[in-house]
């Protein structure tokens, strides 16, 4: 979409977007941002006869498995771990918050203060409680599918030390 540029992105399966508000303080800024993102949005699919849900659950089960989106990155993955590209019950739907700081120190103080909080941020913001139109019981779906990807959920502890590098090398994850 040229109008967001970088603040609307593909997602892994192709009938899912990802808006991306910008940088923010304040809930004011975070909040008239992801208005804007969500109207230019849902004028974008009204063109093309589709409404937009911004929703934490798939709305209509696919009839059959989604296609991934085109691109070296999510061809690469699809190709790697196709064994989880091909099921029905793949896609999920989530809304999440990316915290920014600035230094390496910060981040690494943040996250490592954020770990033991990490469930108890899970069950608040427990989302794609159905697949394939069926309650799975799970107030968090999302979290048992994404389990299953190499690569997604916290990081190990790391102490701020010479030994760990600056930039991790890009892996081929599904989360970004």
């Amino acid at each position: 979409m040229p109008l967001l540029g970088e603040q609307a992105q593909t997602e892994f399966f192709a009938p899912q977007v990802e808006v991306c508000t910008r940088p923010t303080a304040t809930l004011a800024v975070l909040r008239s941002g992801l208005a804007l993102l969500r109207r230019v949005m849902a004028e974008a699919v009204a063109g093309e006869g589709c409404l937009l849900v911004a929703t934490g659950t798939p709305a209509v089960p696919p009839g059959r498995p989604p296609t991934v989106t085109p691109g070296e990155r999510y061809e690469r993955m699809a190709a790697r771990w196709s064994s989880l590209v091909g099921r029905y019950d793949g896609m999920v739907c989530g809304c999440h918050i990316h915290v920014g700081v600035t230094g390496h120190a910060r981040a690494l103080a943040l996250a490592n203060h954020m770990r033991p909080w990490l469930p108890a941020l899970q069950a608040i913001a427990a989302n794609s409680p159905f697949s394939l139109g069926r309650d799975t019981g799970w107030a968090s779906h999302r979290s048992v599918e994404w389990a299953r990807w190499p690569g997604v959920g916290p990081p190990q502890p790391r102490a701020l030390d010479a030994r760990f590098p600056r930039k991790r090398p890009e892996t081929p994850t599904a989360s970004r």
